[in-house]
């Protein structure tokens, strides 16, 4: 078969390769592109909806929808220098299929970027939530390292969620009378969170609900989900039925205590120690200089009273110095 162009032998079809390349059709783009960005996360909106995107990746996207209606399109390349404002100069590269090759052309256009709010910029300016998380403490106030570890447990596992859901954020959070609320955009985020934290410090968990509104006919609630603190912390002092304890580590199921008469750890149900009796924290440990030791007491000189203490020496314990540090209960004497 000969080409019709130039008269060459071919496979069939009417071109050869060669007039195949000289006809083909080079791509061609617009001298403006228009992309709606928003000012305040950086989010491009493409097909109606927002996106985390690059510029440059944003602005290949809207070039290759377009080209891919024209030519066989194989990939897209931008490079982005920045004109005036608002304004880029746009480098493209574009790859396509044609005579059973692929071909490079190089064009070039401007970028033109209008600001915008996306939908999640909007809802956080105006302070946007369903789910409150609160934090709090049976019979106590938190404390300011509990309050933090909270949370920066809550605002690490929202920075996991937004990583593949960017629709999710943390709306408010603060230090109440009495504990910390967090405001969040997911109600079933904030009751995942909610639950996860209960777990770690040992807490009651409870959920309560409010009619927020109405829509395609069907109710909005907003949910507040309570983390009460247990009475106890990690490094108090309980009185674990008859005997005094040290708080070591706190979980949903078991809490672990130190006993302080041999100090043998142990794990404890949870639940057994909902009514525990919380002797203090490190603001009833005293100090006490060491007058002897014996393979199984320790001497101590009481100082409120200047009287010579024996207290029983645990299995473990080691005189650092001069003095050691104890605790009192009623009539015991512990060292801690």
């Amino acid at each position: 078969m000969l080409c019709v162009e130039c008269g060459a032998e071919t496979e069939p079809g009417p071109l050869c390769k060669t007039c195949q390349l000289v006809k083909r059709k080079r791509p061609s783009i617009a001298e403006f592109v228009d992309l709606v960005v928003c000012g305040g996360c950086g989010a491009v909106l493409s097909g109606g909806s927002w996106h985390e995107a690059k510029l440059e990746d944003a602005t290949a996207k809207v070039i290759s929808a377009l080209l891919a209606k024209k030519i066989d399109l194989v990939d897209v390349r931008v490079e982005l220098e920045e004109e005036d404002g608002n304004v880029y100069f746009a480098r493209v590269a574009v790859r396509s299929r044609a005579a059973g090759g692929i071909h490079r052309d190089e064009l070039s256009s401007r970028l033109r970027v209008q600001m915008g709010t996306c939908e999640v910029c909007g809802r956080l300016s105006g302070n946007y939530f369903q789910s409150i998380i609160q934090v709090r403490a049976e019979g106590r106030l938190p404390s300011e390292e509990e309050l933090e570890e909270c949370r920066t447990f809550i605002e690490k596992r929202v920075d996991t969620a937004r990583a593949t859901d960017r629709t999710v954020f943390l709306s408010k959070a603060e230090e109440v009378k009495g504990g910390f609320d967090a405001y969040l955009s997911s109600n079933q985020l904030g009751g995942a969170i909610a639950r996860e934290l209960a777990e770690r410090t040992g807490s009651q968990f409870d959920t309560s609900k409010e009619l927020f509104g109405q829509r395609d006919g069907r109710e909005i609630f907003r949910l507040t989900y309570l983390v009460r603190l247990p009475p106890y912390w990690p490094g108090s002092f309980i009185l674990a039925g008859e005997r005094v304890a040290q708080v070591r580590g706190l979980a949903a199921k078991r809490t672990m205590l130190r006993y302080l008469d041999n100090w043998n750890e142990e794990g404890v149900p949870t639940r057994e120690l909902a009514k525990v009796r919380v002797l203090g924290g490190a603001e009833i440990i005293k100090e006490a200089v060491v007058l002897a030791e014996t393979p199984t007491e320790v001497q101590l000189l009481d100082p409120e009273t200047n009287k010579v203490v024996d207290v029983v020496k645990p299995s473990g314990w080691e005189q650092r110095g001069e003095t050691a540090r104890y605790v009192k209960h009623d009539d015991g004497v512990y060292l801690v």
